[in-house]
């Protein structure tokens, strides 16, 4: 069905095909009108929903139109890299700080201070049980608090540090075990597991 213009509508009545003609566009034949898609269908496949929208030209496309490159998504027509290897991007790593290091030093400390006041205590103590469960304790205490500085200064447990810190609290390196105990909660994320 001609309409005398040098237009023939198809038999579907969807789109338009041109027969010759000039144009000032492209150089000699009339410009190709574009073939418009039902809202939400893909534009070249007016059958199948459209998932992605041209970062060019602005169509809508289905997921077989979309050509990914790097984080944009081009139609097949508007790709200005067909065939070109997709951009690696450099991601810099999170540096990570030092504060278990310096939390799991102070634990030690704390644990290292314990050890010598129980042995001081039980030197000076004017009961001598007293001062054998003192040092007991003490020594116990101690011992948890250098191990979980050990595992700190390694990043090797996190639920170790923390209990190493709590004993090194608990200790009579206390100030030492405070303050290597809440360095090493603020640095969870240096640690391995």
């Amino acid at each position: 069905m001609s309409n005398g213009i040098g237009v023939k509508q198809d038999n579907s009545g969807i789109g338009v095909k041109v027969q010759g003609g000039s144009s000032p566009y492209y150089g000699g034949g009339i410009r190709q009108p574009t073939r418009l898609a039902a809202p939400g269908m893909c534009f070249y496949h007016q059958q199948i929903p459209a998932t992605y929208i041209c970062n060019k030209c602005g169509r809508a496309i289905c997921s077989n139109c979309a050509q990914g490159y790097g984080s944009l998504t081009f139609c097949p027509q508007c790709n200005p890299y067909p065939g070109a290897p997709q951009p690696q991007y450099y991601q810099p790593q999170p540096q990570k700080g030092n504060y278990a290091g310096a939390g799991g030093a102070l634990i030690i400390t704390a644990g290292i201070i314990g050890l010598v006041f129980s042995v001081l205590f039980l030197l000076i103590s004017f009961s001598f049980l007293v001062g054998i469960v003192f040092m007991v304790v003490e020594l116990v205490f101690s011992v948890l608090a250098i191990i979980g500085g050990i595992c700190a200064v390694q990043r090797s447990s996190f639920g170790l540090a923390i209990m190493g810190g709590v004993f090194g609290l608990l200790s009579s390196g206390f100030i030492f075990g405070l303050i290597g105990l809440i360095l090493v909660a603020i640095s969870k994320h240096e640690f391995r597991n």
